[in-house]
């Protein structure tokens, strides 16, 4: 089916049309369901088909979906070219993924529990002895000195002579 549209139309006019173009179409169905039915051929029961639409009406384009999201937007601004096809489903509303929506920025987010901050995680007990521990331990390696040479070659033992320039 091709919907005839202007690049200054609204995806919500989109979704418009595709909504009329389904309901007529499940009205046509019900009404030849209705014939068979009169003329005793087996069929779908009319109440196979209820009235109105069963769920929302998804729509995806160009590998995206058009979610309601994009409804104010016009045809141009999604970049939709002339004979551009568009898959239109019906179905159960699209559950929100975890992780997924509106992310606010570092600054609107709430300041952490007093008891989560990391500087005052470090001041605890068990996390400080570790803390100078680290420190300790760095404080101990040192780079070679260009004025060394290794003697040995066994990767597991490291023996160095000290060389006076």
């Amino acid at each position: 089916m091709t919907i005839e549209m202007y690049p200054s139309d609204q995806v919500a006019d989109l979704r418009a049309e595709v909504t009329h173009w389904y309901e007529n179409l499940q009205k046509e169905q019900m009404n030849q369901q209705a014939q068979l039915q009169e003329f005793g051929q087996s069929g779908r029961q009319p109440a196979d088909f209820p009235g109105g639409l069963m769920g929302p009406v998804r729509m995806i384009s160009s590998g995206h979906e058009l979610t309601t999201d994009y409804d104010e937007k016009t045809l141009h601004e999604l970049g939709f070219k002339d004979m551009q096809m568009v898959f239109v489903s019906l179905g159960a509303p699209r559950r929100e993924r975890k992780g997924e929506g509106v992310q606010l920025p570092a600054s609107c987010l709430p300041p952490p529990q007093k008891e989560h901050i990391p500087m005052l995680l470090l001041l605890q007990e068990p996390h400080l002895t570790t803390l100078f521990d680290l420190l300790e331990m760095l404080a101990c390696f040192k780079p070679p000195n260009p004025n060394t040479e290794k003697l040995n070659e066994n990767p597991e033992v490291s023996v160095f002579k000290l060389t006076s320039a």
